[in-house]
């Protein structure tokens, strides 16, 4: 455990859930500067919500309130800086509808080549990005 012999004791944060509820989520996050031009410092969530196009998402960083509506979000991301041009910054990214993200898949492995084997599914995103699934097991019966 730390500190060792001879080390001095030193504090750090941790992120953290506060509360969750039906409408809220509090969280406590801390990042520090960047320690130079190659490393980031950076915090991010994800929320899966589901709400109307006209509801809000409400955020408070550092005692400044930032809001947007979902419908504002589907249509690209919006991004605040906290003391002016090329301070700390906050984005937030633009909503994908769950059609975006999710996939179903059919497949059947007609002549297989062994009694235990796996599959995995890849697919290149609209943005360029590519997803993958964890390796799916199979076994003969």
């Amino acid at each position: 455990t730390s500190p060792q012999e001879g080390e001095t004791e030193f504090h750090t944060h941790v992120n953290r859930i506060v509360s969750v509820g039906n409408k809220e989520t509090e969280l406590d996050m801390y990042s520090s500067k960047n320690p130079n031009t190659t490393t980031a410092a950076m915090q991010a969530v994800i929320l899966d919500v589901e709400m109307p196009k006209d509801g809000k998402i409400i955020a408070e960083f550092n005692g400044k309130k930032f809001e947007h509506a979902l419908g504002e979000l589907l249509e690209g991301s919006r991004s605040h800086f906290m003391i002016g041009w090329l301070s700390e910054a906050i984005l937030f990214n633009r909503a994908m509808p769950e059609s975006c993200f999710t996939l179903e898949h059919y497949m059947e492995d007609k002549e297989p080549q062994r009694d235990t084997d796996y599959y995995y599914v890849r697919v290149r995103q609209r943005d360029g990005q590519w997803a993958w699934s964890s390796p799916i097991w199979a076994e003969r019966v």
